[in-house]
């Protein structure tokens, strides 16, 4: 077999398990790219072209890095169970000291202050995005659901009368219920009234989703604010 068969093989062997695998296809086509520029046999993954691919990139993160380090050590456990002559790096391999970097999490007085900061954003026209994006706000601090599972939300998914949301191909492609707290459940209950007055909205990233309420894709878990950043990417276009 030809190294891109082989990792063909990999991913239709994840997916067989349940796994999505669509960054992974992305990241095997990256390093396909690499073993043939590094002139490698096509039945082998030699440990330079680990190391060389477990380099940190200009301008990527940690994060990033380490999941693409992650990926090319299953393939390698992958070659190896297959028969194949695989470098499989050791558990822990590339990990970075990260210093002294402490993730913040929000006090509730924090937390109380960012949900009165939005709302004197929003002002009084429920239409307005920053009033939609103040509702979603709640929502996903509630839920504790992922700014792209908000976003795959149907009016379908949502009962208010239940106080149930219902999220489908979540994370392993499982569904699974989320209860919504009842101050949250009343103020998605006034969101139909303004729906007739509502555009509909359709750009990159964005789009409308429960009781036609709008934000911004991402995955940060905003119940604990623990990635400001991501937090911060998915916000601010509606409070500019």
């Amino acid at each position: 077999m030809t190294f891109p068969e082989i990792t063909d093989a990999y991913l239709a062997e994840r997916r067989a398990v349940g796994l999505k695998m669509e960054r992974g296809e992305m990241r095997m086509a990256g390093i396909c790219a690499l073993h043939d520029e590094m002139g490698c046999a096509p039945d082998e993954l030699p440990r330079a072209v680990v190391e060389a691919w477990s380099e940190l990139r200009p301008g990527e993160s940690e994060t990033n890095r380490l999941g693409r380090v992650s990926q090319i050590r299953c393939l390698a456990e992958y070659m190896v169970r297959m028969g194949y002559d695989a470098y499989v790096a050791p558990r822990g391999h590339g990990w970075r000291d990260r210093g002294s970097y402490e993730p913040h999490i929000f006090t509730d007085d924090e937390v109380r202050a960012l949900f009165e900061a939005s709302d004197r954003l929003a002002g009084g026209d429920l239409c307005c995005q920053r009033a939609q994006a103040a509702l979603v706000l709640r929502l996903l601090y509630s839920t504790g659901m992922r700014c792209g599972e908000a976003c795959s939300l149907g009016k379908a998914d949502v009962d208010l009368a239940a106080g149930i949301i219902t999220v489908r191909h979540a994370k392993n492609d499982k569904d699974r219920l989320v209860p919504v707290h009842a101050s949250v459940s009343d103020r998605l209950h006034d969101a139909p009234s303004v729906r007739r007055r509502l555009p509909r909205l359709q750009a990159d990233g964005a789009q409308v989703v429960a009781a036609e309420v709008v934000i911004q894709g991402g995955r940060s878990r905003i119940q604990t604010q623990r990635h400001s950043s991501a937090f911060v990417r998915a916000f601010s276009p509606f409070f500019r």
